[in-house]
Order: structure tokens, then sequence, then C-alpha cells
């Protein structure tokens, strides 16, 4: 019920994400496995009590938009269950520190910037809130594995013509400048 009134107007069932042809951007599959497989409960509620600010994603916690603790707490729980499909799985990590931010931000312009760029086809990256709830591991499983039902890509593929781990370490690098540039 709380999804239903809260959250469906964007997101429908929230598995599948979707384009808005009324806002002209995608909003993302909540409740389906991509998302599932890499955020935990923390990432959720955060996202759910304070949005994310600068875009059409807004706080429902109660200094924001008005539900109780409990009810936050009930959606986060809906959200977690996801719909019938497993999580997508999580491939191992290579070690994430050390990447260089400049040679990141040349990769995010080739490979990034059309979607997650001014454009704001998909959500920004220098979010205030997603930057201080998103894990290192969060992002790079996203950039490695991309979002099962969603526009969000693989760019680390057996057998394709994918990025490095040093890339995706630099791509990371990069992401995390995004959030210190919007602090300044």
């Amino acid at each position: 019920m709380l999804f239903s009134n809260y959250c469906a107007t964007c997101h429908s069932d929230g598995t599948y994400g979707r384009w808005d042809p009324f806002f002209k951007r995608f909003n993302p599959a909540v409740r389906g496995p991509g998302l599932r497989g890499f955020a935990d409960k923390d990432y959720l509620r955060t996202a759910v009590e304070k949005g994310r600010p600068g875009t059409l994603m807004p706080g429902w916690g109660k200094n924001s938009g008005g539900l109780t603790d409990e009810q936050v707490n009930k959606l986060v729980a809906y959200l977690a269950e996801g719909d019938f499909r497993p999580p997508q799985p999580r491939a191992p990590l290579p070690p994430l520190a050390g990447g260089n931010s400049v040679r990141g931000g040349e990769l995010f312009t080739q490979l990034c910037a059309g979607c997650h760029g001014t454009n704001k086809l998909a959500p920004s990256l220098s979010n205030p809130v997603f930057q201080a709830s998103a894990s290192d591991d969060l992002i790079v499983q996203t950039i490695r594995g991309g979002r099962r039902d969603t526009a969000m890509p693989s760019f680390q593929r057996d057998g394709k013509a994918s990025l490095s781990d040093d890339e995706l370490r630099d791509v990371l690098a990069f992401v995390r400048s995004l959030g210190k540039r919007q602090s300044e």
C-alpha cells in the first residue's frame, strides 16, 4: 500500500526501469533483481528518507515527506523483498583503491555522460545523498555488471571488449570526485 501510494507513480511496480516520456528520463527499477543484488537496507532507507536532492525523487522520511519510521521500515522491507526473481549475482571485486580520477573522467565522458551527464536521463552521480549512501562496492558492481532490467549496461563482461580492473578503479575515483566537487 505504501509503495502504491508513494512510489508507483514514477516507478510503476518497481520491477523494471522505465522511460518516463513526460519527464524525459529513466526511472530506475527499485524492486528488481539488479538493485537488490547490490544495495543493502541502509542504502534503500537513505533513498526513501532523503530522496535524491536536485532530482524528482523526494524524500519521504518524517522530516520531509511525513512518513513515520515504522512506515519507512515497511517500505524498505518491501523494496528489499523485491519481486519473484533472485537478486542479480555479485562478482568478486578487484581492490578498489588507487584509481586515477582524470583518466576516470575521460572514460566517464565517453561511456557514462550520455545518460549520467547534463541531460539527466539517468540519476546524477554527484548527488550528495547518493555519494553518502552508495558504497564503492555498489558503484563498481553496477558499472561492472550493469543493472538488470534497466537501461544501465554492463561495462565488464567476459569475452567482450570491456573496462579493465584498472579502468574500473579510475571511473570509481572520478565518480567519487563528483561528490567532492558538489560539496565545495
